[in-house]
């Protein structure tokens, strides 16, 4: 049995129900859909028809979206629990609520940031996915595979607490993307929840229960009409680096999610509303980039690393160090 018949075999587990983030995820997807070339969008139809016999509920290139967040997903890849997020790490040793609150985007995009994992993270899946979806020896089964995990992790990367891990003196193991920030709040159990949730952006749908009720191409035209791609600069709508989305977030969750909230604190309704129209912002920022590496464009050729490495620069330093150390030994063990 090939990898690929493999995978799709593991595929083919019963879906139930979708998690946090679920609506996020597919008007991202829905508005990168309505955004592409009519030449792409036949392409994409054809994985979305393949994928959709194991799933048929998942027909849409917008419900294609939420099959890496779902659990059985988890258990049958463990290689993709990793693949949707990048924990660069913020270290700060102040107290969170005198956290300041305006940190430019411009802000040291391309300086190298610590990551606090050496695993694969989003990067390595939106890298690894864009270059098999543009081989064109790549088969049907493959693409649509990929095609599913490409547009859930764009959206992943344009969450900033999928984003950045803070570090001080309340967290000094981290909060793992604010998974371990709680929060007193009836809605939320922790800040990455909060994040993950749009704060309630779409407050009063719960597509978990009532996925045939919302109609998911209404909420991505009414996303587009408060974000139009005019509301974006030239430059952020041709920033097709997901090493600079990523690095996007974390400035995000610097100068945004981490201010004026504390452990085990209530978010305040102008904390709620900030984040809701963060989040909205990044929804059609996300769409948009989407859209345009589905239409081919964005440098994703192997020798481009700048365009995010498939590991951290952190691991790669660990594993030479490694190689080293055992070529020392071995040096030692003949000279003995």
């Amino acid at each position: 049995m090939s990898y690929f018949s493999y995978i799709w075999a593991c595929l083919m587990v019963p879906l139930g129900l979708f998690g946090f983030w679920d609506l996020p995820h597919a008007v991202i997807s829905e508005i990168a859909y309505q955004n592409l070339k009519p030449e792409v969008k036949k392409s994409v139809d054809k994985s979305v028809a393949f994928f959709a016999e194991q799933y048929p509920t998942l027909n849409s290139m917008a419900l294609m979206s939420l099959w890496a967040d779902h659990g059985s997903t988890r258990r049958h890849f463990p290689f993709l629990s990793s693949c949707h997020y990048i924990n660069y790490q913020y270290t700060c040793d102040c107290k969170l609520k005198d956290l300041p609150i305006s940190v430019s985007l411009e802000e040291d995009l391309d300086k190298e940031l610590i990551v606090a994992s050496d695993a694969s993270n989003v990067l390595h899946a939106i890298n690894a996915s864009v270059l098999a979806l543009r081989s064109p020896e790549a088969p049907i089964m493959e693409k649509a595979f990929l095609l599913a995990v490409l547009t859930h992790c764009v959206g992943d990367a344009h969450q900033p607490l999928h984003c950045a891990t803070i570090i001080n003196e309340e967290f000094p193991k981290g909060d793992r993307g604010g998974t371990q920030f709680p929060l007193r709040s009836q809605k939320w159990r922790n800040l990455h929840a909060c994040w993950d949730d749009g704060a309630g952006v779409f407050e009063g749908l719960d597509f978990r229960k009532n996925p045939e009720k919302i109609n998911i191409s209404k909420l991505a035209e009414q996303v587009m009409q408060k974000h139009p791609r005019n509301s974006f600069s030239d430059k952020a709508l041709n920033e097709l680096r997901p090493s600079a989305w990523v690095k996007e977030g974390f400035q995000i969750a610097k100068s945004e999610v981490y201010t004026n909230i504390v452990p085990g604190g209530t978010p305040s309704q102008e904390y709620i509303d900030r984040a809701k129209a963060r989040i909205s912002s990044q929804m059609a920022l996300a769409g948009y980039r989407l859209a345009a590496i589905l239409n081919g464009e964005g440098d994703f050729s192997k020798n481009n690393r700048r365009n995010g490495s498939f590991y951290s620069k952190q691991a790669n330093y660990k594993k030479k160090a490694k190689k080293k150390s055992k070529k020392k030994k071995k040096q030692q063990r003949h000279t003995v």
